[in-house]
């Protein structure tokens, strides 16, 4: 019988053997930590950290970085300042004093996270020795992980959490009976992802999606034995999928609610942002005929029915009749302007008429989607599998160089003593360009990866249709790459295209391929013959 990922597998001891593989998913931080200034993921690194925290680092952003990150820099400066023997600096959590000391101690706790995500990853995937050397240095060669836990940015949280979520899961799946301490822990771990980036609250549809593929994959496979029969049992599965559909609403529920709570302790009202994120996503209106693009505005116009709203959407077809330089926020800007000029209120109360007003905007664009914008979704999905991990590897350092740009304007002055800014312009540019790590495996598509996991599902289903590790494997392996597509159509939906947004579908196949690669292995193993035998 094959055995991948047992119930103990969180409670295993580390062995001196397993310190070879744990220091292959060291090193690449080691080398990064020590080659690389610190990244940020353009202005939007510094908003989270640096700039006011409430409303955005609460509803925007989400505190799961703004506030933990936030703490953790301000706790190690507060430390450094006092050990440098300079006193206590500047408290403030709404703009916090910026120090290279603090910063770099934020990227150490980034780095140890993403180690651990890893070597989770690892252990729970396989446990051979030679495979978990193995999946250890796929991880190793993969140096956009690296580079995001070296980036000021959510990234660097929702990635290992999402490796984190993953791995679990699968120790979940292959757990007979319910267990609370089990599902508080996955509890645990889908709230801090849902509380990083919004997108990620799709994981909680991981262990469902695979629990139903399972279940149905049973009705057409044959059954080998009682213990199968047990295993199956039609009450119990439907027990769990029950019990984790639950634990997705109580995610989905304590995420709002944690939010809300933080609105009322800073004052602030609560609402959604999504229209501000949606505002990105008109830019396929650019490449429409004038009288295409002018007709979808004037109905997303009249469905809104809002003089505000209308009196902006009338200045951005102008705007583009004009064929004017916009830049992101248009709508937003003059939603601003407006209302300030026909009503006076409180600042938190402006802020929120106008995310509100966006929203609405949104909802209209969105109910139902237009055939240009199906269109424009389609396209981006077509290009995700051509994706390469170096496109993703330029991210971090492209979107600093993007902030080094901005370092001119008064918001950004705090920035400017700091060591991530010491270059000239391009330089982080042409660190990718001149690294060959950086831009390892940049002729190998994500499509290619997810063919991969596609074919070795098949051949594991092929090997042996009785086994029920075998079924379990083959459905969750599957149902990752499902869930990590359907984060990547929520996101092409949203938000314009960008590569960083497709980082959780690009671990997801990867774990995806090392657990049929252990079942793979396993088979193989199970099946070779006793040579000692008569």
């Amino acid at each position: 019988m094959i055995e991948i990922a047992p119930e103990s597998v969180i409670k295993e001891k580390i062995t001196l053997r397993d310190w070879v593989w744990i220091a292959v998913l060291i090193l690449p931080s080691l080398y990064i930590l020590l080659t690389l200034p610190p990244l940020w993921r353009d202005t939007d690194g510094f908003n989270e950290i640096a700039s006011t925290f409430a409303p955005k680092g609460i509803i925007h952003w989400l505190p799961g970085y703004c506030l933990v990150g936030r703490l953790l820099m301000i706790g190690a400066g507060v430390l450094g300042s006092l050990l440098t023997g300079h006193g206590l600096p500047y408290l403030s959590l709404g703009t916090p004093e910026l120090s290279d000391i603090g910063i770099y101690s934020l990227l150490v706790i980034q780095h140890l996270l993403l180690v651990y995500g890893l070597f989770f990853v690892v252990r729970t995937m396989a446990n051979r020795f030679f495979l978990r050397l193995l999946f250890a240095i796929s991880f190793a060669l993969t140096p956009w992980l690296y580079l995001f836990a070296q980036c000021i940015g959510t990234e660097a949280f929702s990635n290992p959490l999402v490796c984190l979520i993953a791995a679990y899961g699968w120790i979940c799946l292959r757990t007979y009976r319910l267990q609370f301490q089990q599902l508080a822990g996955l509890f645990l771990l889908l709230l801090a992802a849902a509380l990083t980036r919004h997108i990620n609250l799709v994981l909680v549809a991981l262990l469902p999606l695979a629990f139903s593929a399972s279940a149905i994959a049973q009705q057409f496979l044959p059954r080998s034995n009682s213990s199968r029969i047990k295993a199956t049992n039609g009450f119990q599965v439907w027990k769990k999928l029950t019990a984790y559909g639950l634990i997705g609403v109580a995610v989905a529920l304590a995420s709002v609610g944690v939010q809300q709570a933080m609105c009322w302790m800073f004052r602030v009202p609560y609402r959604s942002t999504f229209g501000v994120t949606f505002e990105w996503r008109l830019d396929y209106l650019d490449k429409l005929p004038v009288a295409e693009r002018n007709a979808i505005l004037e109905k997303v116009e009249a469905k809104v029915n809002d003089p505000v709203v209308n009196e902006a959407i009338q200045d951005l077809i102008q705007a583009m009749d004009r064929k004017e330089e916009r830049h992101y926020g248009y709508l937003y800007e003059r939603i601003d302007q407006i209302l300030s000029r026909i009503e006076r209120k409180g600042l938190q109360q402006h802020l929120f008429e106008i995310d509100s007003k966006l929203n609405r905007v949104a909802r209209a664009f969105l109910t139902p989607p237009d055939p240009a914008l199906l269109d424009a979704v389609k396209r981006e999905m077509l290009r995700i599998p051509a994706l390469t991990q170096a496109n993703m590897a330029a991210q971090p350092l492209a979107l600093t160089d993007s902030l080094q740009r901005e370092l001119t304007a008064p918001r950004y002055a705090r920035l400017r003593s700091l060591r991530s800014f010491q270059f000239p312009s391009d330089h982080y540019k042409q660190l990718f360009q001149t690294n060959a790590y950086f831009r390892l495996f940049n002729t190998i598509p994500l499509g290619s990866l997810i063919l991969l996991s596609f074919a070795g599902g098949l051949i594991v289903l092929l090997g042996d249709p009785s086994s029920l590790v075998s079924l379990d494997g083959v459905c969750y392996s599957w149902s990752m790459v499902a869930a990590g597509f359907l984060m990547a159509l929520g996101n092409c939906f949203s938000t314009s295209f960008g590569e960083r947004y497709f980082l959780p579908l690009y671990s997801l196949v990867q774990i995806s391929l090392m657990l049929l690669s252990s079942l793979l292995v396993e088979r193989l193993l199970v099946a070779k013959p006793d040579p000692s035998a008569g």
